[in-house]
């Protein structure tokens, strides 16, 4: 059983579904965010450096770019609507700032013997299975050793045999959320994976037999 649920993105998905089983939110840099692949993998090798700069930052109304970081990110306040607005640099440094607990705590929560579950949900035609096993190599230099598992979820159109890697499963859904509807996971599919990799907390899963 685990102490920690962790999303890594590459969608909200993730933290809608923990939020469902939990009743609360499993707090993560990566909850909120869009991070592909390779953001996830560049942001872990510099250690986030270099990213919520307002020059390279663009906002759209619904989601703020980070044009050096590579992902999308939700940001609170009026500033969320323009760049321009005369509130988007208080608004990003109040983001910044939980941003950094946010890493700072996946560092601690790694290197504390904590049993953490790591979930990404991969949306790419690029090679998942070798960019996954980064992201886990990535992972044990931060925990010092692979005592944790990471679970790669993509939809079941690409089902492939176990990649029999060390700490890194791979699962599949029946369907992943479309994008402008995050929250609407195939609950069965995601209650299955839960109940392969539970959780120490009781799970509100919803009523279907295994």
């Amino acid at each position: 059983m685990f102490d920690e649920y962790v999303s890594l993105g590459d969608r909200c998905e993730v933290a809608f579904q923990f939020r469902r089983v939990l009743g609360r939110d499993s707090s993560s840099f990566f909850s909120w965010n869009i991070t592909p692949l390779d953001t996830l993998i560049r942001l872990l090798e510099t250690n986030f450096s270099g990213i919520f700069e307002l020059q390279n930052l663009e906002a759209d109304e619904y989601l703020v770019y980070d044009r050096y970081g590579g992902f999308h990110f939700h940001l609170q306040g009026e500033g969320r609507k323009s760049s321009l607005h005369p509130s988007f640099p208080a608004d990003v440094a109040r983001h910044r700032e939980k941003a950094r607990y946010l890493i700072d705590k996946l560092k601690r929560d790694g290197r504390s013997g904590k049993r953490i579950a790591y979930f990404y949900r991969a949306e790419t035609d690029d090679d998942v299975r070798s960019g996954m096993t980064r992201v886990r190599d990535l992972l044990a230099t931060l925990h010092g050793q692979i005592n944790f598992k990471l679970i790669v979820l993509q939809d079941r159109s690409k089902t492939e045999p176990d990649w029999n890697i060390e700490g890194l499963h791979n699962r599949y859904l029946r369907r992943l959320a479309m994008y402008d509807d995050q929250g609407d996971g195939h609950l069965q599919s995601w209650d299955q994976i839960f109940a392969e990799f539970p959780h120490k907390e009781p799970l509100r899963r919803c009523d279907w037999i295994f």
